[in-house]
């Protein structure tokens, strides 16, 4: 559109781009096909703007240089010292050289300021690798933690209080004074403190796309600078001071609220604008947030793969962007088109984490934004004033609570995900092309056909996909694996019971809302633990066991025995081995045999050299891909079996555990019979792709998606 193109080409807001390199260079590390939109960004900027494109250039070598540093870190010996920099329930936030997350059952007796000397493991974290779950490492990267330290013993050496501890006690004096809904949302506005919010209320807010409103941002403190320019307006102060006592007051708010994101960016781009608001600087607002967004980069490049880092940026760059639209119109409606626009542009962020649409979101989230704006956060600064007050603030939390339930029921969901990094970018150009067709009114027709198109195109791309795939899913300590070949889309094993949902993440945002066989191979919680969550949350066809699991309805089970031959569309699946009735559990799973592309795949489920004898005798198979048993324990993958069926690759679900897997022995036969082994501890989850008669595989770990092409 004009307007956006304007601003994007002036002089006085070039700097974004630089924003623009740096987030899609960072990303190529979760999808490397946004290279492609990296060179060719890159490509016109060498045409439009030299000197743009090195600028941009040296500040990404810088930010690469800063990962590197901060991924050959090395943790500090144990026992470590510490000054204490906030408190929970169950942990403390350290520092030494670096931050650390310390677990213990009691922090009632610790403060901000202590130091510490604490005794203790460094926990080895059971991580899930799967794209479009949570990944909690990344997350700790992120947040500048280093590592999580589970405690043995603390002794105190030092009982300082530090800057922080003005938030500590901010927050034990709204505990000790206020209670129920009061505390609640005097933590939730003031302090930024969501962990005394409702669940129930929590999910609601999420489903209906208003949880932005919890986090201490630009609304919250253009509410405050407000009230504090109004009062600092009464005593005629020249610029400076004026500046000066606002700058001192944004910090101690900053202290308070423990320097949340995007409160920080809220103080900042206010200092920059105020500040040179009538000097001879052109720089203009979106210049400001750019040199806020490298500062914070340079300072924490872990923090682009931050969800709320990303919303607080993309929401800002949107508000100044478009605001130029509304500027004439009222504020009820300027609040409505921008809040609007805030959310369709940030719908791919929140895809990312829940994957569904509330299609009457985009009406809400308005209403809600006034509401909290006109009563509840105005409320919780006027009871800290005249605490009698909460009687009329109670009522305002009854109807605003009730407002979102009613919200969440009266609305209508769609799972819904970008299929592919690369979709991303081109949803926000449609945007902004709809955006120009509409402000000028005119190809309306043009328009819906563009979108009709990507909508079919983002929803229909798995059926229409030419490749085929096998998954062999980083559940940690478990078996989850996903197959698509044929159109037929089929699960072998769903892993261990997981509160990250990590399994149904990965399917719904791959935007499939179908799986059409799953099959669990033997009732074993690390096999079987998320079967229920998962035929809650995705429409599953077929269920085959080996024999009856107790966590779904038996009516929904069918047993699978030896010698049957499972029809998926145009995928046969074979069943080699069923339940015996064996009294070793692992000697009933389910082998199931198919051809993916005139490969062979053998997945065996936890069988043991018994039952691998069986096979030998009974079955002649050709065998290239193989799913190590039991995770790869001496009791299977025995010579014998290797030998008969000479697999080219082996395949090792596991995870951090005490019984050796897998086997040094497993591994010394597999390298004796030349067979290439991967693991989901050293490589995360495991996608075999084919296209044709032509292979590779993909890998994804600590957020980072690998190319490997096979000879």
């Amino acid at each position: 559109m004009k307007i956006l193109k304007t601003i994007l080409q002036s002089n006085a807001s070039k700097y974004i781009h630089i924003v623009f390199i740096l987030s899609l260079a960072l990303y190529i590390r979760k999808q490397p096909l946004i290279l492609m939109a990296v060179f060719v960004y890159s490509v016109v900027l060498f045409k439009k703007r030299k000197s743009l494109l090195y600028l941009s250039m040296f500040i990404l070598f810088l930010v690469i240089i800063r990962l590197s540093l901060i991924d050959h870190r090395i943790n500090e010996p144990i026992p470590l010292q510490a000054k204490v920099l906030k408190v929970d329930v169950d942990s403390l936030l350290v520092k030494s050289k670096y931050k650390y997350l310390v677990y213990l059952d009691d922090t009632s007796f610790y403060y901000p300021g202590m130091t510490l000397k604490i005794n203790g493991q460094y926990r080895e974290l059971d991580i899930k690798n799967l794209p479009n779950s949570f990944n909690y490492s990344l997350y700790l990267k992120s947040q500048g933690i280093q590592a999580v330290i589970d405690v043995e013993s603390i002794r105190v050496l030092d009982n300082q209080k530090s800057i922080f501890y003005l938030q500590y006690a901010l927050q034990n004096w709204i505990d000790k004074t206020y209670d129920g809904h009061i505390q609640t949302y005097l933590n939730l506005f003031i302090l930024g403190d969501k962990s005394y919010l409702n669940q129930e209320i929590y999910s609601a807010s999420l489903d209906i796309g208003i949880s932005h409103l919890y986090a201490i941002s630009g609304m919250h403190l253009g509410l405050i600078i407000l009230m504090l320019q109004t009062i600092l307006n009464q005593f005629y102060l020249d610029r400076k001071t004026h500046l000066l006592l606002m700058c001192f007051f944004l910090i101690i708010y900053n202290i308070i609220t423990g320097f949340s994101i995007s409160l920080i960016r809220a103080s900042l781009l206010f200092v920059l604008v105020f500040a040179f608001k009538k000097t001879s600087n052109k720089l203009s607002a979106l210049d400001y947030l750019t040199v806020i967004f490298i500062g914070f980069l340079l300072y924490q490049p872990y923090l682009i793969y931050y969800i709320g880092f990303q919303l607080s940026f993309l929401m800002t760059f949107v508000i100044i962007v478009f605001s130029k639209l509304t500027y004439k119109k009222s504020k009820i409606k300027q609040l409505y088109i921008l809040s609007a626009l805030a959310y369709v542009f940030s719908l791919p962020i929140i895809l990312s984490a829940n994957h569904k649409i509330g299609l009457m979101n985009i009406i809400y989230n308005p209403i809600f934004i006034i509401f909290v704006m006109t009563f509840l956060l105005p409320g919780t600064f006027v009871i800290l004033i005249y605490p009698p007050f909460k009687i009329i603030y109670t009522h305002f939390i009854q109807t605003y609570e009730k407002a979102i339930l009613f919200g969440q029921s009266y609305n209508l969901y769609i799972d819904y995900s970008f299929f592919n990094g690369m979709m991303i970018p081109l949803y926000w150009l449609l945007l902004v092309v709809s955006i120009s067709v509409l402000y000028k009114g005119k190809k309306f027709k043009l328009l819906a056909s563009l979108w009709l198109f990507f909508i079919i195109l983002n929803s229909s791309a798995n059926s229409i996909s030419m490749i085929s795939r096998v998954s062999i899913l980083d559940v940690n300590q478990g078996d989850a694996i996903f197959i698509e070949s044929n159109h037929c889309k089929a699960i072998i094993d769903t892993g261990n019971v997981d509160d990250y949902n990590s399994l149904i993440n990965y399917i719904k945002g791959r935007n499939i809302n179908q799986i059409d066989i799953l099959f669990i191979s033997h009732p074993h919680q690390d096999h079987y633990g998320e079967v229920k969550d998962l035929v809650n949350e995705i429409h599953v066809n077929r269920i085959y066991v080996s024999r009856y699991i107790n966590t779904i309805d038996k009516e929904s089970q069918i047993i699978a025995k030896k010698g049957d031959q499972i029809i998926c569309k145009k995928q046969v699946f074979s069943i080699i081995h069923s339940n015996i009735d064996d009294n070793n559990e692992n000697n009933n799973s389910l082998v199931i045999y198919t051809k993916i592309h005139n490969d062979g795949w053998l997945f065996t489920g936890d069988i043991e050299s018994k039952v691998e004898a069986m096979i030998i005798k009974e079955f002649q198979m050709d065998i290239k891909h193989l799913k190590l048993a039991h995770h790869g324990s001496d009791t299977s993958s025995t010579d014998a079996f290797l030998n008969a069926y000479k697999p080219k690759y082996a395949y090792v679900s596991v995870g951090r555990n005490d019984y050796g897997m897998p086997s040094k022995n497993v591994l010394s036969r597999l390298n004796a019979h030349q067979v290439r082994l991967y693991s989901t501890y050293e490589i995360g989850s495991i996608e075999v792709n084919y296209i044709g008669k032509f292979t590779f595989t993909t890998t994804y770990i600590d957020g980072k998606k690998t190319y490997r092409f096979n000879k």
